[in-house]
């Protein structure tokens, strides 16, 4: 897949979620959320998952990790409430960090 996030976006499901891997040939990937436009799932080669929050903040980047996608880790409900919440942060100036 394609690390364009245009190209790379889809409504996350909790299957689709579960099913997200990264490719043998590549260290990581990336899959955007079409609901939370701020919000990614990445996933690495070693099989870890964790959710972000990604924006610009003033023109600079803005990468965030919500948490890991695990039994213990976040939900993606959860994943995307803090999302919302730290993208109303940045829409106001202010970095949600």
């Amino acid at each position: 897949m394609s690390q364009d996030n245009t190209t790379n976006r889809v409504k996350f499901t909790v299957g689709r979620v579960r099913g997200f891997e990264c490719p043998q040939d590549k260290s990581e990937a990336k899959l955007w959320d079409s609901d939370v436009k701020a919000l990614i799932l990445r996933a690495r080669q070693t099989g870890s998952k964790a959710y972000y929050f990604q924006d610009r903040l003033n023109g600079k980047l803005l990468r965030i990790k919500i948490g890991d996608v695990s039994e213990n880790g976040i939900s993606l409900q959860d994943a995307r409430k803090l999302a919302l919440e730290y993208q109303k942060l940045v829409r106001t100036g202010r970095d949600p960090r």
